[in-house]
């Protein structure tokens, strides 16, 4: 993996998992600029903003589904189909374990799919490995 600083999006409606998910990133050994929005809405801005140049691109997102005004579905279709961004790898970290949410996440273009509260050894490996596997693809 590149020893760059990676740019994160984490879009967490809940601020407690918010720093859980800050804290886990930092006890796997990820070097990173986490970047945490609210909701759906936010995250698209973000994304919108992202491709204008006036923020920087994240190296991956890590997405909540159930979040107030957009919810991670929202996201995934708007990124993906409206927003045309298919080059960032998406992580739905959710504690959402329904077969409807996994299958729905992964036709809208989610790439991996992790159930919350990650543990720091999980979360750290498959980070590292999409950041990898991803730059290897660019």
């Amino acid at each position: 993996m590149d020893e760059k600083t990676l740019e994160i999006l984490l879009a967490e409606d809940r601020p407690d998992d918010a720093t859980l998910t800050g804290e886990v990133l930092k006890q796997a050994g990820i070097d990173c600029n986490l970047v945490v929005v609210p909701n759906g809405v936010e995250a698209i801005s973000y994304l919108k903003n992202a491709i204008a140049g006036s923020v920087v691109n994240p190296d991956l997102i890590l997405l909540d589904l159930n979040m107030p005004l957009s919810g991670g579905h929202d996201v995934l279709h708007e990124m993906r189909s409206e927003l045309g961004i298919q080059e960032i790898p998406v992580i739905v970290l959710t504690v959402s374990t329904a077969e409807e949410d996994i299958s729905k996440a992964l036709n809208s273009g989610m790439n991996f799919y992790l159930k919350k509260p990650a543990r720091p050894d999980t979360l750290g490996s498959l980070v590292k490995s999409v950041v990898t596997l991803w730059s290897r693809s660019a």
